[in-house]
């Protein structure tokens, strides 16, 4: 028998979060191998989200996802959809430290959230590059292009100059000098713990030489790809080009650049045939750079034989501009020769396209009304002469434009031959009287222009929404430029919606009804509503902090595509109150529980810039909560709360603000807490649960011999009554002659007893359990008895006969009406008997 078995991914049971340097590992215990590399703050990077199972095998998924971090000034990503599971993710951190990313399962919460490794964030401020130039005891040093510049240091340091030791990033690199910039190999080094160190080479010459009291012109700047690049810069150097190695050629449309990689920038103009123009000739090293003090002779030729060339010149400190004409059309280059030294390399100019000399202008054909914006229509356009004849040898490429603007118009560059060009062009904004123009690269340029013609909006395709700060530009994608910036929450904006074609042009004959939506599920939105000639403005009130979109659709036209604003950044408004993140019940009375608190502006929204003391309270009275401060930072509080009361109650905070800022919890249920001692309760004691000794009030003196009321309770250490407590308890007392009540039962945790104390003094009454171990006796306060209060005598029994006229023993007792001795009686009695006086 042949058995096989496969392993597969199963349900999703929570999300897994992939940090810089952290790379998937399924079946291992925590998913991943690698460990976290330190961010910069500022500078964004990507971090990967997936779905997985218990064996961190990716689960195919479309779930919503949000996120979150430590860090409270994080720049985060917006809510997303999984993509077969997976996402990534841009995050910019924005404090220093340690912090950690949390991704949530919008869409299924028993989804476990993902929680990444704590990874180090960097607040690098700059870089430091080490003195260039040799010798070091010249100010400011001098180095040779193209030569090695060894053992320069470039160092990440923070506010204070620091090196930022766990900074880990590409570093790029510029040569600048007072004229230009220059060219520098390597062009980015890779800093590795806050440093690199190693050799470096600059390719343009300065014009100084290195001196005392001279300010070099030539430096070294580094640069990252932060949003606000962190930057650094060398010294000022001198550099000295190298040796005179060869002649270079510029012409018009170019522009001489020492140092690069072809020592110009830029394209030659067209010339037109048998018309001067002027080139320039520099006698450089083997980096274009000019040569100072080389006056030798050039001599001129060119591919065009009949081109009128010097053909002779000098060279003048190095450099020299010789007028020449070209007359054939065609391409042609210009050479220059050192005749004073042959053995230099000559300089071949760039390839000049010259123009026929019988061309005056171009034609383009009638363009007919309207055309529709986003369609190909044909175009003509010839090369003529004054008289409008066709100028049959002219080949050369024209720049095409609109008078609708730059990226309304494709293509913008044709190749002419044999003086025609036919093709389709596109053009994408709508707008009345429009003309197309077209012009050959010569100096000056041969043009033409168009007939005027409409261009009007395509069929409707999609909704456009328009922030403040934003305009529309129709034709040009993205349909709108702009920034909507920042606002403040509960502030209304005005939001544009247009009905546009597949360009973001507006359709004018479009009334379809618009509904709105937003990210903000807090917005307060407009009632749905019908454009007017394809647009139509709307005011929307945002809350929510954060990143936020608005959203349109079409309730008329299902076909029409929704669209979704550009994000606003909404910020919080002032500090207005406090909130408390829902308190679930019951929780124990002198039980520490989780209390989270935030200061909010109106909206709600939290306000990151409050800090301070804030006072909290308990709506079960003062005393029984605590801590009573609580330190607030960066606008929240996060901490234990204890609460040593039991019943229904409600946190509140207040700041010393006047008025102060407040806030309130939400009710919930404190119970008792474990039952673990007894209280006793005496006349003029009232309990008082959460707050020691558990009751308020004085013990009222008793009379000896008259009963009175006591209440006896099941208590926790804070004395809330144990309500479900119906243990078994004595009374005692330190008054040997006391009269106490009989064992008993506790009711709901709670006897009410009578009890005669009668001897005089300071007593006291105790209840103990009579069948649970190590709960503690309860012990009233010392109560003071008073003497009993004399109701009559009563006299011992007299046995007879007795003898008359003899002494007899007679015991007589001042008793209450209880028969109880009345102990602090003293005093004189009348004795009689019934024989008579």
């Amino acid at each position: 028998m042949l058995l096989s078995a496969g392993v597969f991914a199963q349900t999703p049971v929570k999300l897994q979060v992939l940090l810089p340097g952290m790379s998937a590992a399924p079946g291992t215990p925590n998913g991943y191998t690698g460990s976290p590399i330190s961010q910069t703050t500022g500078v964004p990077f990507d971090v990967i989200v997936n779905a997985v199972d218990n064996n961190w095998n990716v689960i195919s998924s479309t779930d919503q996802v949000s996120a979150s971090a430590s860090d409270p000034f994080a720049n985060l990503p917006l809510p997303v959809h999984l993509v077969n599971g997976t996402a990534t993710l841009s995050f910019t951190m924005n404090s220093s430290g340690n912090h950690s990313l949390t991704i949530a399962d919008d869409t299924t919460p028993s989804v476990l959230s993902g929680h990444s490794p704590n990874f180090a964030v960097v607040n690098l401020s700059s870089f430091r590059i080490s003195d260039i130039g040799d010798p070091w005891w010249l100010i400011p040093g001098q180095v040779r292009v193209g030569r090695s510049l060894r053992n320069v240091r470039i160092t990440a340091r923070d506010g204070d100059g620091n090196l930022v030791n766990n900074y880990n990033g590409t570093v790029y690199l510029t040569q600048q000098t007072d004229y230009g910039i220059g060219r520098i190999s390597p062009s980015s080094v890779q800093l590795i713990d806050g440093e690199w160190e190693g050799t470096l080479r600059v390719y343009r010459a300065g014009e100084k030489s290195a001196s005392w009291g001279v300010t070099g012109d030539v430096w070294v700047e580094a640069s990252d790809q932060a949003p606000t690049p962190h930057t650094g810069e060398s010294n000022h150097f001198c550099a000295s080009p190298d040796n005179f190695d060869r002649l270079h050629v510029v012409v018009p449309g170019e522009t001489y650049l020492p140092g690069s990689e072809t020592g110009k920038s830029g394209s030659p103009s067209n010339q037109q045939g048998d018309h001067p123009f002027q080139i320039s000739i520099y006698a450089t090293d083997q980096y274009w750079n000019q040569i100072s003090g080389i006056n030798h002779t050039t001599f001129l030729t060119s591919t065009d034989p009949a081109a009128v060339l010097g053909p002779y010149g000098s060279l003048t400190n190095g450099k020299t501009t010789m007028a020449v004409r070209l007359l054939t059309a065609g391409t042609h280059t210009i050479t220059a020769s050192d005749q004073s030294d042959p053995g230099k390399d000559p300089g071949v100019s760039s390839p000049i396209t010259v123009v026929s000399q019988g061309l005056d202008h171009f034609a383009f054909n009638n363009i007919s009304s309207p055309r529709t914006a986003g369609e190909a229509f044909p175009v003509i356009i010839t090369a003529v002469n004054e008289l409008g004849s066709i100028v049959s040898d002219f080949t050369g490429t024209l720049d095409l434009s609109v008078s609708t603007g730059n990226g309304t118009l494709t293509p913008t560059e044709i190749n002419m031959t044999n003086g025609w060009w036919s093709g389709d062009v596109t053009l994408t904004q709508a707008a009345s009287l429009v003309t197309m123009s077209a012009q050959d690269r010569t100096s000056p340029p041969h043009t033409g222009e168009s007939n005027q013609f409409d261009v009007q909006a395509g069929q409707v395709h999609q909704l456009q929404v328009l922030l403040p700060g934003e305009s529309a530009t129709p034709g040009i994608a993205p349909g709108k430029t702009g920034d909507p910036g920042e606002i403040l929450s509960g502030s209304s904006i005005q939001v544009r919606v247009n009905a546009v074609d597949a360009w973001w042009n507006v359709v004018p004959n479009i009334n379809d009804v618009v509904h709105l939506s937003s990210s903000d599920l807090t917005a307060t939105l407009p009632p749905d509503a019908s454009l007017n000639s394809g647009t139509r403005q709307f005011i929307v009130t945002l809350h929510g902090t954060g990143l936020q979109t608005i959203s349109s659709s079409d309730q008329t036209n299902g076909s029409v595509a929704p669209n979704t604003s550009s994000t606003i950044r909404v910020n919080p408004g002032n500090f207005d109150h406090f909130e408390f993140n829902p308190i679930s019940g019951p929780v124990t009375a002198g039980a520490p529980f989780q209390v989270s608190i935030v200061a909010t502006d109106v909206n709600g929204n939290p306000v990151d810039a409050f800090s301070g003391i804030v006072n909290l309270h308990s709506s079960l009275g003062e005393g029984t909560v605590s801590p009573t401060q609580l330190n607030f930072n960066n606008g929240q509080w996060n901490g234990n709360v204890t609460v040593t009361k039991s019943g229904t109650n409600a946190l509140s905070v207040a700041d010393a603000a006047n008025p102060p800022h407040v806030g309130t919890s939400n009710q919930f249920v404190v119970n008792a807490g474990a039952y673990a001692r007894l209280q006793v309760l005496v006349p003029g004691l009232i309990a008082d649960p959460g707050l020691v000794p558990g009751y308020t009030g004085t013990p009222e003196a008793q009379n000896g011999g008259v009963p009175f009321a006591i209440t006896v309770n099941a208590v926790d250490n804070w004395w809330n009554v144990v309500t479900t407590l119906n243990d078994s308890f004595a009374v005692s007392s330190t008054d040997p002659l006391a009269s106490v009540p009989e064992a008993t039962t506790f009711f709901n945790g709670t006897r009410n007893l009578s009890i005669t104390l009668n001897t005089e003094g300071g007593q006291t009454i105790s209840a103990g359990s009579l069948n649970i171990p190590g709960i503690a006796n309860g012990q009233s306060p010392t109560i003071s008895v008073l003497p009993s209060t004399l109701d009559h005598f009563s006299i011992s029994q007299i046995s007879g006969p007795v003898v008359a006229g003899e002494p007899m023993s007679v015991t007589i007792r001042a008793e209450t009406n209880t028969n109880t001795i009345v102990a602090g009686f003293n005093g004189s009695v009348v004795l009689t008997a019934s024989t008579g006086d």
